[in-house]
């Protein structure tokens, strides 16, 4: 009988311990993200997230690349048509309801992608600047938005927009393909501004 209850006492002390340290990372103490102001457009960073500091304070941690939200006539316009897509400048490729970005340059995608995805394999000096105008991306077995190469990837959403990627629940790889896992998966720097 004592051994059984010793037993029963050790796992019990094992279960509050494991409760209380589930309990401190609860706690406060942790970077908070406040979203219920509006945002407009600039971010403001405090610890790695947006929050209190202003963007003076954190231009040690993002370059002009990373805050810019804001676009020009030069841009790429891609309309994404359900199952396929329409590119309006240079820069990228449609195949079927695949866009693959393949130059340093800004692009605005707006429509809806219903089973397809994005692409962007550029060099590893170059840049892309993804502006979100009210675009859906759905992948039933990928991710949504595949990052494969690049310097550094800007995702700028424009405000009043809604944008969504949306990955499935069973990934199929390609022979050598990196396991990605979610629904924007980025093998390089990526960056989040706007609305």
């Amino acid at each position: 009988m004592k051994k059984a209850s010793v037993k029963n006492i050790i796992t019990a002390l094992l279960f509050a311990v494991c409760a209380a340290l589930l309990l401190a990372g609860c706690s406060e103490g942790g970077t908070s993200v406040d979203n219920s102001e509006a945002f407009d457009g600039q971010p403001t960073v405090s610890n790695g997230v947006y929050g209190e500091e202003s963007v003076e304070a954190a231009s040690d941690k993002y370059t002009d690349y990373d805050l810019d939200a804001t676009w020009d006539s030069s841009a790429t316009v891609i309309a994404l048509l359900g199952d396929t897509a329409e590119v309006s400048g240079k820069g990228a490729e449609v195949s079927g309801s695949t866009v693959n970005i393949v130059q340093e340059g800004t692009y605005v995608f707006s429509g809806t992608l219903d089973d397809g995805q994005i692409v962007v394999s550029v060099e590893k000096v170059e840049k892309v600047h993804i502006v979100l105008n009210g675009a859906s991306v759905t992948c039933s077995d990928s991710s949504a938005l595949y990052i494969m190469s690049a310097d550094k990837v800007c995702i700028t959403s424009v405000k009043d927009t809604v944008n969504s990627f949306t990955d499935g629940a069973v990934y199929n790889y390609g022979e050598g393909e990196v396991e990605h896992n979610s629904c924007v998966y980025s093998k390089d720097d990526l960056t989040l501004n706007g609305t």
